[in-house]
């Protein structure tokens, strides 16, 4: 109960049951006196009383007059953090030879045993309150501070790697979109974190129990198991909804504690069967996952370690926590950093293997730019009567557009320019069969060209398609043009008409039309749609009236314009024209 007539030293509490401090938690006020018989040796020294902690809120009387305490009490208790405290005692306390002590102590309901409130040590080594001269007492607890943030320095030291681990893996998940692993890893230990430093920052500035950050120090706690729970879910999506029920129990768990504490109210939930039914997941993760994600055993491994360090300590079966050479050893610190070293080891495995792939792929690359360049390097020098202008720029390392230019036996030249849907190593693939078949139908018109191609392709393309564009120059200036939908080539600046069949590699049995026309002494220019395609930051196309308008520049010039543009496809740009030799010799 309560009533301030209890701390007056008169008062006969013989009838009171014998009792201890600081003893257990009780909701509500508590009394505790007692009479101590003070030495003659201090009777004339300033004297003190050491207090260890002792709950959320106290005050001490002696003789009947408060000398100090912990919190405030009236009109309405505020809980503080426990801490070891030191109370002077009025001069002359020690004449009298007896002196009468009364607490005065309230706990409140809501809950208070959050490691991320206990942090700091100031919790550590409670004992019983004592008596003594004023220096000594002041001394004492403070050297009982200094142990108790030295006995948990590991604690703290797990928190801040586990951190530093947690911001590791969101730098992987930043890079690596698809590994949301990386995520939930590192969301639970950057938060876990942050509600150890939540907690320390409470303590050091002093704040009542009922305030945002001691309350939001509890919430980030339970953050740490429901994203494992969601890493597991990741891991292994055949427990995905269990573990996303799980996940939601301890974030339950963690909102119902914060507003409790905020409230003041009890909140007793049995932990340890969430504990326990984590644990069978985490089991039931490794079983399923054992032959298909070494990397992932490795880490499911580490986190069961978890619940069978808590459990135990739960249920009272064994002591969750031991001093050893003034360090408290949490088996639940044991267990998170094995689980941290685990994340590390993993993510340097992960990135050595990742860099290792990334290696073989660019030397995939390299070797399928190599052979595509191969493959379009065409010399047009040996035909006489033509000039050849080509540009080629990859929105990749390799791309889906392709050229050729075959010189004919009868002097005439054979050009093709088409694109394969997609980019990248596979368009490139199927753009070099497309070259690698050319070669057979060369002495075929283009209309035939285009036929052939479509029955080589046909089949091959895995749901995607080529356009292309097939031109026979002849010596006499005469050139016939067939087209599979691709975009028409120009002329002087202007678009030529031609009938655009279907794409390669969609129909079989597909048939071109020819379009013949005389060239006299311009150029045509094929070129792909990564031309007229070409996107600038205001989400505005480089168009066809533009393309249209710088048709007659050179090759590299059309490429450049349309690439400072805004590139994001392969720009392909080929002109031919016929040279000043072969228009002389046809006019004489």
């Amino acid at each position: 109960g309560d009533d301030p007539r209890w701390a007056a030293p008169n008062f006969d509490d013989s009838a009171w049951p014998a009792g201890a401090l600081p003893g257990v938690r009780a909701a509500g006020f508590r009394w505790y006196r007692t009479t101590v018989t003070v030495p003659t040796k201090w009777k004339d020294e300033p004297l003190a009383l050491g207090f260890g902690p002792m709950g959320m809120a106290f005050e001490v009387n002696v003789e009947g007059v408060r000398v100090g305490g912990l919190s405030v009490l009236e009109p309405v208790p505020v809980g503080a953090f426990a801490r070891h405290l030191s109370f002077d005692l009025p001069a002359g306390s020690g004449a009298a030879g007896t002196l009468h002590v009364a607490v005065r102590r309230w706990e409140g309901r809501g809950p208070y045993y959050f490691d991320n409130l206990l942090i700091g040590g100031n919790a550590s080594f409670g004992h019983a309150p004592q008596l003594g001269p004023a220096g000594l007492m002041r001394t004492r607890e403070r050297l009982h501070v200094i142990e108790g943030e030295k006995s948990t320095a590991l604690n703290r030291a797990r928190f801040v790697f586990g951190g530093l681990v947690g911001l590791l893996a969101l730098v992987f998940f930043a890079q690596r979109r698809d590994r949301r692993e990386y995520l939930w890893i590192g969301l639970g230990s950057v938060l876990g974190a942050m509600g150890m430093f939540a907690g320390l920052l409470a303590l050091t500035l002093d704040l009542p129990l009922r305030s945002a950050i001691p309350s939001l120090s509890v919430l980030l706690y339970w953050c740490a198991p429901a994203s494992a729970n969601m890493l597991l879910g990741q891991l292994c999506p055949r427990l995905r909804w269990p573990n996303r029920v799980n996940a939601a129990l301890y974030l339950a768990v963690g909102v119902g504690g914060t507003f409790a504490l905020m409230a003041d109210q009890a909140f007793n939930v049995p932990i340890f069967v969430l504990n326990i039914v984590a644990g069978a997941i985490y089991l039931a993760t490794l079983i399923l996952i054992w032959r298909d994600d070494r990397h992932g055993i490795a880490l499911v491994a580490s986190l069961l370690l978890i619940p069978f360090a808590l459990i135990p300590s739960q249920l009272g079966l064994i002591r969750g926590r031991y001093l050893w050479t003034g360090y408290f050893v949490d088996l639940m610190d044991v267990a998170t950093s094995v689980y941290a070293v685990a994340m590390l080891t993993i993510f340097w495995l992960r990135s050595r293997t990742e860099q290792q792939e990334q290696q073989a792929r660019e030397q995939e690359l390299a070797a399928g730019q190599r052979v595509q360049q191969a493959l379009l390097e065409t010399d047009a020098a040996g035909t006489p009567g033509f000039v050849v202008d080509k540009a080629y720029l990859p929105a990749r390392e390799v791309g889906g557009d392709f050229y050729q230019l075959i010189p004919r036996a009868d002097g005439g030249l054979l050009a093709v320019v088409g694109d394969v849907s997609g980019k990248g190593l596979e368009a490139a693939m199927m753009g070099a069969r497309l070259l690698g078949a050319l070669e057979a139908f060369k002495a075929l018109t283009p209309g035939q060209v285009l036929t052939q191609l479509n029955e080589a392709i046909r089949g091959r393309s895995r749901g995607g398609f080529t356009t292309c564009c097939c031109a026979l120059f002849a010596p006499d200036g005469t050139v016939t043009i067939a087209n599979a939908g691709h975009l028409a080539p120009y002329l002087e600046g202007a678009e030529v008409e031609t009938e655009a069949g279907l794409p390669l590699g969609l129909a079989p049995g597909a048939e071109y039309a020819e379009t013949r026309l005389a060239l006299g002494s311009g150029a045509i220019t094929f070129l792909t749609d990564g031309v007229v395609e070409a996107e600038n930051a205001q989400r505005e196309l480089f168009g066809f009236d533009r393309t249209r308008e710088i048709s007659t520049k050179s090759a590299r010039e059309i490429a450049e314009a349309a690439k400072a543009w805004g590139q994001n496809d392969d720009i392909t740009v080929v002109t031919v024209r016929r040279s000043d030799s072969i228009e002389r010799s046809v006019k004489q």
